[in-house]
């Protein structure tokens, strides 16, 4: 989020998307309903959020129609694949599951979160973000000093 505000460098209060009340789930499938997630988007919406596997569900929120929101709306959409990120591009149709695109193929998506310490081999506590562009991944370096 904090490379898609700097990258901005509006004088908005920031708004980020995303569906932590459940409002915007179909109570059956636990799947994010897009039209009702359109509905919340104001003009200080910098970013959208969407989750590939979600936690508690499993369920991968339908990225592709996010993606084409976030052109639609011209900003940012970023794509938690901490759970799923080593794991999803592996399953095909011979796993008998049906996966919706949730990666840069998709010209929606701005940067996805990997946990590198679920399954990818790596010591406890390493994730990593991947920008579609190097203007993204600028706008996330800060320093800090006390």
């Amino acid at each position: 989020m904090r490379s898609s505000w700097d990258f901005l460098e509006s004088g908005i209060k920031p708004q980020l998307l995303l569906d932590n009340t459940n409002k915007n789930l179909n109570d059956e499938t636990t799947t994010l309903l897009v039209n009702q997630f359109r509905s919340h988007i104001t003009s200080n919406t910098i970013m959208l959020f969407a989750s590939a596997p979600s936690w508690p569900h499993g369920v991968v929120d339908p990225i592709p129609q996010l993606s084409q929101l976030a052109m639609e709306y011209d900003i940012g959409l970023h794509v938690d694949a901490c759970l799923g990120g080593f794991v999803l591009p592996f399953l095909d149709d011979k796993d008998k599951l049906t996966l919706p695109l949730f990666d840069f193929r998709l010209p929606g998506v701005t940067s996805i979160s990997v946990d590198t310490h679920k399954y990818g081999c790596a010591t406890k506590g390493t994730s990593v973000v991947l920008y579609r562009s190097r203007e993204l991944q600028h706008a996330s370096y800060f320093s800090y000093s006390s």
